[in-house]
């Protein structure tokens, strides 16, 4: 093979090698208490790989490690610890794919053979390790997440939306599952919660919700959501900074006073404008 080509193959093969090349990746412990560590590792793509892929596919990837006293959670008898009450599960093989944090507390996204995605919170309070499942709907058949991506609500609170949209507020400290069933939590101050739900059919819902960690939460006010009273049903977006102009947008535009009897929950359809709807609770 003329020089002139075998130049051709090499520099071929080393552009091939550069675009392919996985970057470099970066590896941190993020948490240790107890014998328990979690260390995150983000691989960033390589610079010629990021100029093929230029839109999204080249972010990255993290991947998590979780030990106990230095071993692994990680295995095939991770059901055993997942499913105590579940014995036909107990050999199944399932590994940490996700973490979040609620304040201080970690919770552990363990994914196995059934790509089922469960949610757990290692207690190691007791001198040992226990991994309690937590439930993130009232209804065993809805108890499922698809991305444990958790977001401020409050001082002290989080929340998570479940792969049936309902969404689940987790107190941070002691740690404490609230489930709030259908919709989304706009709007939270540590007590009262406004919810909207959009079902697939029907007219949208407006809740006010009053919080107990040591209860379930009771509905204190609720109106169906008038075609004037639109801008609500734009509340979509799920990034922090939408958050924050939204409860910015509903300290004005939902007027809602517990002291007075009934409870009135009023809505605006513009922080500026007149009550479009309004309705009293049940007391």
């Amino acid at each position: 093979m003329p020089l002139r080509a075998l130049t051709r193959v090499a520099v071929i093969g080393l552009l091939t090698l550069c675009a392919t090349a996985p970057g470099l990746a970066h590896a941190e412990r993020v948490f240790s208490r107890d014998g328990l560590t979690i260390e995150r590792k983000t691989t960033r793509p390589g610079f010629f790989y990021r100029r093929l892929h230029p839109t999204g596919q080249a972010s990255g990837n993290t991947t998590w490690t979780v030990r106990w006293r230095g071993t692994e959670l990680c295995s095939d008898h991770m059901g055993g610890w997942l499913f105590p009450d579940i014995p036909r599960r107990h050999d199944e093989f399932a590994c940490v794919s996700q973490v979040a944090f609620a304040g201080s507390e970690p919770l552990l996204g363990f994914r196995g053979a059934d790509s089922e995605l469960v949610v757990v919170y290692p207690d190691t309070s007791s001198g040992e390790l226990s991994l309690r499942r937590m439930a993130v709907s009232a209804d065993p058949r809805r108890d499922k997440v698809r991305r444990l991506h958790l977001r401020p609500a409050a001082p002290g609170w989080s929340k998570l939306k479940t792969a049936w949209y309902e969404t689940v507020l987790f107190r941070h400290m002691p740690l404490k599952a609230v489930h709030m069933g259908p919709g989304e939590v706009i709007s939270f101050n540590g007590t009262l919660a406004i919810v909207v739900e959009a079902p697939r059919e029907g007219v949208p819902l407006l809740r006010a919700m009053h919080v107990r960690p040591d209860a379930h939460p009771e509905s204190v006010a609720s109106i169906e959501l008038p075609t004037d009273c639109a801008p609500f049903l734009a509340l979509a977006d799920d990034s922090i900074e939408a958050d924050r102009r939204r409860g910015a947008w509903l300290q004005r535009a939902v007027h809602f006073d517990p002291s007075t009897r009934p409870v009135t929950l009023h809505l605006r359809s513009d922080p500026d404008a007149d009550v479009c709807a309004a309705a009293p609770g049940p007391y």
